[in-house]
C-alpha cells in the first residue's frame, strides 16, 4: 500500500475552484472526527473507573465483615475480567486514533500548512520521554495496575477462605 494515494478520489484539477474549499472543509470534519473518537475514548474511561471503584467498594464491605466468604474471590476474577477487557478497548482506541492521525497528515500533505504534522515532529512522534509521553502509554497501565490489586486481593481472598475451613 507504500506510495498508492488512496486518500484522493479524483484530481483537484476535476474540482475546478472548488478543490481547496472541499479539502480543507472535509480536513475540518475529519479532525472533528477523530477529537469525538478521544472523547469516546475518556468516556469509556470513566465508565471503567466508575466500574472498579463500586467493585472495590464491595471487596471492602465484605473483607471488613469478618466473615470468610467467596464473594470478593468473585469480585476479584470479575474485575480482572472487566481490566483485561479495559485494556483490550485502550489498545482498540489507541489503534484507531492512530490510523486518524495518519490520515490527517496525508491530507495535511495537500494543504499549505500541516499543524498535526508539525506539532508531532515537535514532540518527537511520541518516541522521547523528555518531550512528551502519549496519553495511551499513561492510561494503558491503569487497567493493569487495577487488575494486579485484584489478583491479590483474590489471592488474600482464598488465604482466608482455606483459613476459615481449617478452623
Amino acid at each position: 500500500m507504500a506510495g498508492k494515494d488512496v486518500l484522493s478520489a479524483k484530481t483537484p484539477e476535476s474540482f475546478k475552484d472548488h478543490y481547496y474549499p472541499l479539502l480543507m472543509e472535509q480536513y475540518k470534519l475529519y479532525v472533528n472526527m477523530a477529537d469525538k473518537v478521544s472523547g469516546r475514548r475518556d468516556n469509556i474511561n470513566k465508565l471503567f473507573l466508575g466500574i472498579m471503584t463500586i467493585l472495590l467498594g464491595g471487596v471492602g464491605v465484605s473483607l471488613n465483615s469478618g466473615k470468610a466468604t467467596p464473594f470478593p474471590l468473585v469480585v476479584s476474577v470479575m474485575g480482572m475480567l472487566f481490566c483485561y477487557i479495559w485494556h483490550q478497548i485502550i489498545n482498540s482506541y489507541r489503534q484507531l486514533n492512530s490510523g486518524k492521525y495518519r490520515i490527517v497528515h496525508q491530507i495535511e500533505d495537500k494543504l499549505p500548512v500541516k499543524p498535526y504534522d508539525a506539532e508531532w515532529e515537535a514532540l518527537g512522534k511520541g518516541k522521547d520521554p523528555e518531550l512528551y509521553v502519549p496519553i495511551s502509554h499513561v492510561e494503558e497501565r491503569i487497567p493493569i495496575l487495577f487488575g494486579v490489586a485484584y489478583a491479590v486481593i483474590a489471592v488474600i481472598s482464598i488465604i482466608l477462605l482455606v483459613l476459615s475451613v481449617r478452623v
